[in-house]
C-alpha cells in the first residue's frame, strides 16, 4: 500500500496557520510565511478559508487558550505545592504565606481596608476614638466614688 501523498507546501500551510491562529490577517499571515506574488490578497484569502487551514486554526487557538486560562483551582494547586516544597525545606514563614495565599483565592481571608475621606484622614478611627472614649467614661462612672 502506497503512503498518502503529502502537498509540498504543508509546512507553509502549518506555518500559514500559526500565524493566523496568532491574530494575524490572512494577507499578513501569507506575508510571514513567504507566499508572495501578484495574486498575494485573493490566494490569503483563499487559503485562509481552506477547511485544514480552518481546523488547524480552531485546534491552536484551542491549545492556547487551555494553556494561557488561569482558574483558581491551579492556583491553590501551585501554592499548594509550594507550601509543600516550604515544609520540605523547613522554611515555614513561606509555607504560612503559601497557606494565606490560598485562603485568599477562596474568599476565605480579606485584608482590612482603611476607609478614608478625600484629604486622606481616617474615617473610622474618630468613630472608634469615640466608642472607646464613651466606654472609658462610663467606666469612670462606675468608678467614681460615690
Amino acid at each position: 500500500m502506497a503512503a498518502p501523498r503529502t502537498r509540498r507546501n504543508d509546512a507553509k500551510l502549518q506555518a500559514f496557520s500559526q500565524e493566523l491562529a496568532k491574530g494575524r490577517s490572512a494577507v499578513e499571515a501569507a506575508k510571514a510565511v513567504g507566499y508572495g506574488g501578484s495574486s498575494l490578497i485573493s490566494n490569503a484569502k483563499r487559503r485562509a478559508q481552506l477547511p485544514a487551514v480552518r481546523l488547524r486554526v480552531a485546534e491552536l487557538r484551542k491549545l492556547a487558550a487551555a494553556n494561557t486560562v488561569v482558574t483558581v483551582e491551579r492556583l491553590v494547586d501551585n501554592a499548594e505545592e509550594a507550601r509543600t516544597l516550604a515544609m520540605m525545606l523547613e522554611e515555614p514563614s513561606a509555607a504560612n504565606q503559601c497557606i494565606q495565599t490560598m485562603a485568599k483565592l477562596t474568599g476565605l481571608w480579606r485584608d482590612k481596608v482603611a476607609m478614608t475621606d478625600a484629604t486622606g484622614n481616617n474615617v473610622a478611627a474618630p468613630l472608634v476614638v469615640r466608642i472607646v472614649e464613651f466606654a472609658g467614661a462610663e467606666r469612670r462612672r462606675d468608678n467614681a466614688p460615690a
